[in-house]
């Protein structure tokens, strides 16, 4: 998480992490729902989580900031304009732009 709070606060963006209480309901939903192919589970995990961070903090979006959680939550039932970020789809559509652009790409970021 140190990663996207860095850069959304050099970016000027405020951001709100879960409480330790709720960071464990989405380990439980990561562990339990996800890897555990219960996704039901996962999205309810995820969407009580993310409707208590919206309600608290007014949050206009959320960052899904861990490659299970897109899996299971793709909209936040009640909070239809809330953003959700899915920052592996910003990535690999930022890879592969950069790939058909004739960029091209290696391991050294070159």
């Amino acid at each position: 998480l140190g990663l996207y709070t860095s850069a959304l606060e050099v970016a000027g963006i405020q951001c709100h992490l879960p409480d330790p209480g709720e960071q464990v309901v989405v380990m439980r939903g990561i562990q339990e729902g996800v890897k555990a192919g219960k996704i039901p589970l996962a999205r309810d995990c995820f969407g009580t989580v993310g409707e208590q961070m919206v309600q608290r903090h007014a949050c206009e979006a959320l960052v899904l900031a861990c490659t299970e959680i897109p899996l299971a939550l793709t909209s936040l039932p009640g909070y239809p304009d809330v953003n959700l970020v899915n920052p592996t789809a910003i990535l690999s559509a930022a890879l592969a732009r950069r790939a058909y652009a004739g960029g091209g790409w290696s391991m050294s970021g070159g």
